[in-house]
């Protein structure tokens, strides 16, 4: 809520302070094991929002996030092998993060690994594969998968 400022009066509504409040909360959780706590902070990280933008220590709480089955921490954590953010550009370990991340339910990873399969990068083209995830990310809530998905392609 700090992060966004719900909850809070206009007045109380002043960014860096917030921010700041934001990231004493996520560290706080993700100190106690909290892993949704450490990909929220990577996010703090990668934007620069309360802390100083680091790509590295982003990187290093996504896979914190990932490692403790935080969907989220595994999509971000992909972004940033895909990239290349805080880590050398890694094709292979984006896909297994996002794999995880479907796995576990996060629709952008579905969405993302699809498109790895599709595309044959980190990943050995499969189209089947490809659509399966579509309809997967669908299922999940993302209706821009659902037009690309087929109705054979459902698990």
């Amino acid at each position: 809520m700090y992060m966004n400022g719900v909850g809070m009066a206009k007045a109380e509504r002043r960014g860096a302070q917030l921010f700041g409040r934001a990231v004493q909360l996520y560290q706080k959780g993700c100190d106690g094991g909290e892993a949704a706590s450490c990909a929220s902070l990577g996010f703090m990280y990668e934007l620069g929002q309360g802390v100083p933008e680091d790509d590295n220590r982003a990187v290093q709480l996504y896979r914190k996030g990932c490692d403790g089955d935080a969907a989220t921490g595994c999509m971000w954590l992909g972004n940033m092998y895909t990239i290349g953010l805080g880590v050398p550009k890694n094709a292979s370990r984006a896909a297994q993060a996002y794999q995880k991340g479907c796995d576990w339910g996060n629709a952008a990873s579905c969405q993302s690994l699809a498109n790895m399969y599709a595309d044959g990068s980190g990943v050995q083209e499969n189209q089947a594969r490809a659509a399966l995830l579509r309809q997967k990310a669908c299922d999940l809530g993302d209706s821009k998968m659902c037009d690309s998905a087929t109705p054979s392609g459902r698990e």
